[in-house]
């Protein structure tokens, strides 16, 4: 599991079994990807085994600075900085996205102000950097039912998707 630099995500250390190894400069998915495909290539063709990777993204990122850490919008690998430049933020074609007139909703609706364009400049780098950090996850999984496939173990596996995070 991280113990350092759990939402950071090039700047990560994990307890490898009993020992915190530093994985700074790493893509975190990327590391959780190598460490559950070592774990599968031992526990193949034995005894039932059991394997929980956990993943950052699409979480925001935690960035470290100079006196601590900022939160950011998730980042992607490398390669995947680039993808969806064009995505809008699905919610802004919606006729209720930044409604002026408030009037007609809940007392808890009529205080809010209008965000502002930095507001929804930064909920659209929210959005796309999910989004670009799934890809990385997309491609883990890819990889894991592909080794499990090649190792003769994907007929007599189970595979759950959870997520602690609505997007």
């Amino acid at each position: 599991g991280s113990v350092r630099g759990i939402y950071d995500y090039y700047g990560n250390q994990i307890n490898q079994n009993g020992q915190v190894v530093d994985h700074t400069g790493e893509y975190v998915a990327d590391v959780t990807q190598e460490l559950t495909e070592q774990a599968i290539r031992r526990a193949a063709g034995r005894d039932p085994f059991f394997i929980w990777q956990s993943n950052v993204a699409p979480h925001g990122a935690s960035y470290p600075t100079g006196s601590g850490y900022r939160w950011g919008p998730p980042m992607p690998a490398e390669q995947d900085e680039a993808l969806f430049s064009d995505l809008p933020l699905e919610a802004s074609s919606k006729p209720s996205f930044n409604e002026r007139v408030v009037s007609d909703k809940p007392d808890s609706m009529t205080t809010l102000r209008p965000l502002t364009r930095g507001a929804i400049a930064r909920l659209l780098a929210y959005h796309q950097g999910r989004i670009r950090s799934l890809q990385a996850i997309d491609r883990n999984v890819r990889d894991t039912v592909a080794l499990l496939s090649d190792l003769g173990e994907l007929d007599n596996t189970l595979i759950i998707f959870t997520s602690d995070n609505g997007f």
